[in-house]
């Protein structure tokens, strides 16, 4: 069949993640058989893009835009925070920052209560009605002035755009408001299982939006006032790459994925090396490995933790603080394929592994302080509502209670079937990430844009 026959998909990229799950997971390729593809693609993300046979669209967007779309996105955080926790939870980071004050040296110490007031400042100014509807509108006529990506649109003339999106950002939301002038249905997709709870509300609303699962629509509807029948559950397309996981008759891997507070890491691979220690003349014969994976995106220096820990493997080491060091999907298919137990903090990382069947820790001890720990994101954010009730998951409230966990998953090779109830978080039984998508299309490109009423 001609590409004269075929609908027109354009997927919209600007931002470097987003290359995992539209090109790394192998999504594109996969669509190619059906669809004519076009990117349109951030102009800065074009060295990083790989050798691929699509027609490509590159655009950017005003610094202006960013201005204020970040000007918008602390408004509607202070404005709408009674509406999720995960909103507190941001406003509460920005305010008191990620380390509790006793753990602060002298000097930021004098510095917090101006910080604070400063910070608390801004969001009164910004979060109150009259500067959000003033950034509302702001924003909108900025949009209309993006005209690169109006012309990407008017090139293009696409039968569907499909928006990937981690966060509020200027290209998202000027993708929606011309996609929307043109006339051209579009779907803003969210990249990560969070991304519809933790930044802030829709100002403008896209036709349809592409989610994890049903918890990603039930509550993305309430919050940002979209009814739930233009929510699609269409899975995650970085999982799709563990449909086929490699045959392993015992997997003999323990993971840490780790956190970005060094304190904690460092605590955890004690522990970690404590158990190794103390079931190595029980299960030596199976050849146990561990291995510690640092945060994708840490916050400290792991280098000076590889001595202390000889018998654990580090992987996926970023080379400076701050880095953002994503682990090949490859990569990670091969891992959780021989992974017999995870330790993770409640990231998609833990929706990853309960894919592929592999049991999960989550250690939220009670010394655990700071803002990123996991104790912390149990307790704050809204989308981690009842992971702990899902199976295989298994909740370490102390230090003990982790090393009497993992000793006993470590006996034998616990496989974790996937249920319903992860179906709920992610959809994974239900079709593929590129199944569920193809559908979506199919319904919807014979349906006109202005679905907002």
């Amino acid at each position: 069949m001609s590409n004269k026959t075929r609908t027109k998909i354009l997927i919209v990229i600007s931002n470097s993640f987003h290359m995992r799950s539209v090109l790394d997971s192998g999504l594109v390729a996969g669509m190619a058989d059906s669809f004519e593809i076009v990117l349109a693609i951030e102009k800065n993300l074009l060295p990083e893009l790989p050798a691929i046979e699509v027609r490509k669209f590159p655009f950017s967007t005003s610094g202006f835009n960013q201005k204020v779309t970040n000007l918008l996105m602390d408004s509607g955080t202070w404005k709408y925070r009674n509406r999720s926790s995960s909103f507190r939870y941001r406003i509460k980071r920005r305010l008191v920052g990620d380390i509790s004050f006793k753990e602060l040296n002298a000097r930021s110490k004098v510095k917090y209560p101006f910080r604070y007031a400063k910070n608390l400042g801004r969001y009164l100014m910004l979060g109150n009605i009259f500067s959000n509807s003033a950034l509302r509108l702001l924003s909108q006529s900025i949009q209309e002035r993006e005209d690169q990506i109006g012309n990407v649109l008017s090139k293009t003339k696409p039968d569907i755009v499909l928006i990937w999106s981690q966060t509020l950002d200027p290209a998202s939301s000027a993708f929606i408001y011309l996609s929307r002038e043109f006339g051209f249905p579009h779907v803003l997709i969210a990249d990560n299982w969070d991304n519809l709870f933790s930044k802030t509300v829709f100002p403008i609303k896209p036709d349809l939006v592409g989610c994890f699962g049903e918890q990603s629509a039930e509550f993305g509807s309430q919050l940002h006032g979209i009814p739930v029948n233009r929510f699609v559950a269409l899975g995650s397309a970085r999982f799709d790459v563990y449909r086929n996981l490699p045959k392993v008759n015992s997997r003999n891997l323990i993971i840490f994925a780790g956190s970005s507070m060094p304190e904690d890491d460092e605590n955890i691979l004690r522990l970690m090396d404590q158990v190794r220690v103390d079931t190595f003349s029980r299960i030596s014969s199976q050849h146990l490995s561990w291995r510690y994976r640092p945060h994708p995106v840490p916050q400290h220096s792991v280098s000076s933790l590889v001595n202390s820990f000889p018998n654990i493997e580090f992987t996926n080491q970023p080379i400076q603080v701050g880095e953002n060091r994503w682990p090949d999907l490859t990569d990670s298919v091969v891992e959780l394929a021989n992974t017999r137990v995870a330790i993770c903090m409640p990231t998609s990382y833990l929706l990853e592994a309960l894919v592929c069947e592999v049991p999960v820790i989550i250690p939220v001890f009670k010394e655990m302080v700071g803002l990123t720990s996991a104790k912390s994101l149990m307790d704050s954010l809204a989308h981690l509502k009842d992971i702990e009730k899902l199976p295989g998951v298994f909740i370490a409230n102390s230090p003990s209670e982790l090393i009497d966990q993992l000793s006993k998953l470590l006996e034998e090779d616990l496989r974790i079937t996937p249920t319903k109830h992860l179906d709920y978080f992610v959809n994974w039984s239900q079709g593929s990430f590129l199944e569920n998508l193809t559908s979506m299309i199919e319904d919807v490109t014979g349906i006109k844009s202005g679905l907002q009423g």
